[in-house]
């Protein structure tokens, strides 16, 4: 199972370090870590070019959810994690990721509370999904036409609704 993380930042210098780091000290690495820079003017571009293993994607600002859009036409492998630039993974969180799905062949999302994995449908039965805790099949995303950007407010809950009736 080929992961791409996609970790957007804006105006991040202070945690965006650290965000990285916890991706690529995963028990289980990533396959490609990719960064979306969406119009910082602080330094964050810059502290990518730190991390060799991780490329950089720089757009006007456009939001958050633009840049997610732009970072996974980046994307080479059929799945992707996202990571917002001020959150941090357990050390673990694509281990267990990867095992259930392997457990549950037929998934196409899941989402990694920070002590186990769940089903999409049960996660949103718990409240809102923290998008650094999901993994995507590429290939729904895409069909799904990734997150609306015409919203302005809840666009991951609108998405997260569009996936839970494809699936």
């Amino acid at each position: 199972m080929k992961i791409s993380v996609v970790i957007t930042a804006h105006n991040d210098v202070a945690t965006l370090a650290e965000s990285i780091s916890s991706v690529l000290s995963q028990s289980r690495k990533a396959d490609e870590v990719i960064v979306v820079d969406d119009g910082s003017t602080d330094a964050s571009s810059e502290v990518v070019k730190i991390y060799y293993e991780v490329s950089l994607l720089r757009q006007k600002e456009m939001g958050g959810f633009c840049a997610r859009n732009n970072g996974v036409m980046m994307v080479e492998n059929p799945w992707i994690a996202f990571l917002d630039a001020k959150d941090i993974w357990p050390k673990d969180k694509l281990q267990k990721q990867i095992a259930f799905h392997k457990a549950n062949p037929e998934l196409k999302i899941s989402v990694y509370d920070g002590k186990k994995c769940l089903f999409l449908q049960d996660a949103l039965q718990q409240g809102r999904i923290d998008d650094s805790s999901i993994i995507i099949e590429k290939k729904l995303y895409e069909t799904l036409g990734g997150f609306d950007e015409a919203f302005e407010v809840s666009e991951d809950d609108e998405f997260w609704m569009r996936v839970l009736e494809a699936i």
